[in-house]
């Protein structure tokens, strides 16, 4: 005659289960914070990327000029401090203002509160002009950040020819900083 046993766990099994699981969360969690700041910065850095470029080739297309800006509400803010959004507009008397007779093109929305991103120092006022040749006023750099983790930092770079490119923080590269955040 079989003997049947009780079927199901000891505490001691229990216990060395959690421990395993406790230690392999307490190794995996700072990666996944470092994965999630990798993804937010650079989706953040492409969708600002897209929106310059946007400008960029409309200013062409249309042989106008067409300014990006911080925005505050409706209107166009001389901060350096991009993370409440950004207009992109057809700037027709050319005061890089939002006035009526412009066109807007595009909003950037604001980005996950996390996601700083800080226009560096360049020429007058806050804005970027894309001129109908396709060069732009001033050139800068972006600083965008998540959580002030310069690892996964990016810097989305405007030159005068209008050239926008990404740059990540990766051996070789201009350091990006978010000693600001």
């Amino acid at each position: 005659m079989a003997v049947r046993g009780k079927s199901g766990f000891t505490a001691i099994e229990l216990l060395a289960v959690i421990a395993i699981v406790g230690v392999l969360m307490a190794t995996t969690a700072p990666l996944l914070g470092f994965a999630l700041n990798e993804a937010d910065a650079a989706a953040s850095s492409r969708l600002l990327h897209n929106h310059l470029y946007l400008a960029r080739s409309t200013a062409i297309a249309r042989r106008a000029d067409v300014v990006v800006c911080a925005a505050e509400g409706q209107s166009c803010t001389q901060h350096t401090d991009w993370s409440n959004g950004w207009w992109v507009f057809i700037d027709n008397n050319r005061n890089r203002r939002i006035d009526s007779g412009d066109t807007r093109l595009r909003y950037g929305e604001a980005l996950r509160g996390k996601i700083r991103i800080r226009q560096g120092s360049g020429g007058r006022g806050r804005s970027i002009r894309f001129k109908p040749a396709g060069d732009a006023w001033p050139s800068t750099t972006f600083s965008v950040c998540a959580n002030a983790d310069s690892q996964s930092a990016r810097a989305v770079v405007v030159y005068y020819t209008g050239r926008v490119r990404i740059s990540a923080n990766r051996p070789g590269n201009r350091k990006v900083a978010c000693d600001w955040y």
